[in-house]
């Protein structure tokens, strides 16, 4: 590497570095897409379900806002908090992840615990 190069790399990863820690706003979903919201919802659901009801007994949604809590029925659990459905589904429910909330960054969790087989995530039994 030549000193050129050398003296404006700092620079400019100091200021990509900079740039990222100012304006990095994430957003975490779990996410399941399959050929429609029903069939999403029979492979994901129940360990969906499951995950939430331990985070609940662990104490988890005691630092939620407000009154919000796990400690609810799945189907109260689904409303803007997973992302289920068909691929055009799940894209129509990520837009509120950047138009509403602002965010620029975007984490999906395709696989979780509870015994949802990674066949499941890894799109084995997607539509044709």
């Amino acid at each position: 590497m030549s000193s050129k190069s050398e003296a404006v790399l700092p620079a400019t990863l100091k200021e990509a570095i900079s740039t990222v820690n100012t304006r990095l706003l994430p957003y975490a979903r779990e996410i399941f897409c399959a050929k429609d919201k029903a069939t999403a919802l029979e492979m994901a659901g129940p360990y969906l379900s499951e995950k939430y009801q331990t985070y609940a007994k662990w104490g988890q949604d005691e630092v939620l806002p407000g009154d919000d809590t796990f400690r609810q029925p799945f189907e109260e659990l689904l409303r803007d908090r997973f992302v289920l459905g068909s691929p055009d589904e799940c894209y129509e429910q990520r837009h509120p992840c950047w138009e509403q909330a602002g965010a620029n960054f975007l984490i999906f969790r395709t696989h979780w615990s509870g015994g949802m087989p990674l066949g499941h995530a890894l799109c084995q039994h997607a539509p044709d």
